[in-house]
């Protein structure tokens, strides 16, 4: 949702993003590719524990990229108003006792509820409705409004956008991930302007879920 606003607010300015919604592994791996200019990545490393560096050093080896902040975000347990089945825990979430939908291979959530399998000790086969693979978290969120599942792994503001609960458990930094190169582009400053603007910040936080602290940083440059 961040994105969609960064989308709108720099289109004001002259400048048109074509946002393509995908993992964020398939996302580095097509800037690898030369395929777009951008990459938002939100990649939990289970060695370190650390956000999105190890992964763009791992798959942009030889690349001199700048690895912009956009949000942090909480990510957590997307419920039905109320919270019936009182799922407050990565134990509880995972116990096999309720029906989940899952973001597809690649993408960062899927990446972190992998993770917490593992830790776990959980069979994936055990957790009703693992292989039901969704592209956004809207329709995470979508389908537990339906009632097509008890919960889902996302974030708050897709949640709150369609009147669910939130219960969050892992706070991430969500990155942009672009070539140094493109930083001295007209295109590109005035993303950044548009980042680093408070009133941009500020609705951002209005949509929930969302923190600002470092949004429009450069992180690293490598």
């Amino acid at each position: 949702m961040s994105l969609d606003l960064l989308t709108r607010m720099i289109a004001r300015r002259g400048v048109t993003l074509f946002p393509v919604y995908s993992g964020s592994m398939d996302g580095l791996i097509e800037l690898y590719k030369g395929r777009v200019d951008i990459a938002g990545c939100h990649l939990l490393d289970q060695t370190t524990g650390e956000y999105n560096l190890p992964y763009i050093r791992s798959l942009l080896p030889n690349e001199e990229v700048a690895v912009v902040n956009l949000v942090t975000r909480w990510q957590g347990f997307i419920v039905p108003l109320g919270n019936p089945r009182m799922i407050t825990s990565w134990e509880e979430f995972l116990s096999g006792r309720h029906r989940i939908v899952n973001r597809q291979r690649g993408s960062g959530t899927r990446v972190l509820l992998d993770f917490k399998l593992r830790q776990l000790g959980r069979s994936a086969d055990r957790v009703p409705g693992y292989y039901r693979e969704m592209n956004t978290h809207y329709e995470l969120a979508s389908a537990v409004l339906r009632g097509d599942a008890d919960t889902a792994l996302g974030i708050e503001s897709a949640a709150r956008g369609l009147g669910l609960d939130f219960f969050p458990v892992q706070e991430e930094r969500y990155d942009l991930v672009l070539p140094t190169r493109l930083l001295d582009q007209e295109r590109f400053r005035i993303m950044l302007e548009v980042l680093r603007d408070p009133g941009f910040k500020q609705m951002v936080v209005a949509m929930g879920g969302y923190g600002v602290s470092s949004t429009g940083k450069i992180i690293d440059r490598m």
